[in-house]
């Protein structure tokens, strides 16, 4: 079996999480919109980390299934500089 490795992304609007194997290939891929009221132009950021922190432990539940093979975490602490997406990263890290 090969190792795995486990990305969590929480960005102002979406709550992810996914699972890619040594060769990039995804095995697990959750992704949450995070509801913004309507009439509302956006969420405030205290409003999306409490959004956040419900939601994450129903994703890593999910994800949690393949816990005895996962090797290294990746997580997201900032937007990224440029475009791209959270299996972009995963990617990268099975390089």
């Amino acid at each position: 079996m090969s190792d795995l490795f486990l990305g969590i992304d929480t960005s102002n609007y979406r709550t992810s999480a996914a699972i890619v194997d040594e060769k990039g290939e995804i095995l697990f891929n959750h992704r949450e919109l995070l509801e913004v009221p309507q009439g509302e132009r956006g969420l405030r950021q205290s409003v999306a980390f409490f959004n956040h922190v419900q939601r994450l432990p129903e994703v890593m539940e999910e994800a949690m299934a393949y816990r005895d093979r996962i090797r290294a975490v990746a997580v997201s602490d900032r937007p990224r500089p440029r475009e791209g997406k959270l299996h972009q990263l995963l990617e990268y890290l099975c390089i």
